[in-house]
């Protein structure tokens, strides 16, 4: 069985979703590189900003494989973004 758990639920353009991350897996690190494989509106990317800051964790950056520029997601988060790709 996992331990505690931080929960967040956000909205997405086509309804809602919840994130969830155990808190001992976090607990020894004070510094992150958020990684994931698309950013388009950045819903996703500022629920785990908001989680970590929750828990006085530092975001030093997101780094994606795809961007989807036009959505503006970058624009919508406070931290550096690094995308692999850009789309338009």
């Amino acid at each position: 069985m996992p331990g505690s758990v931080i929960e967040r639920s956000y909205g997405l353009e086509y309804g809602s979703d919840k994130l969830c991350i155990q808190e001992s897996a976090i607990a020894p690190y004070n510094k992150f590189v958020i990684v994931d494989d698309l950013l388009a509106t950045g819903g996703t990317a500022n629920c785990v900003i908001e989680m970590l800051r929750m828990k006085k964790k530092e975001i030093i950056a997101l780094s994606v494989i795809i961007e989807l520029t036009a959505l503006g997601g970058s624009k919508q988060l406070n931290i550096p973004v690094y995308s692999e790709v850009q789309y338009s």
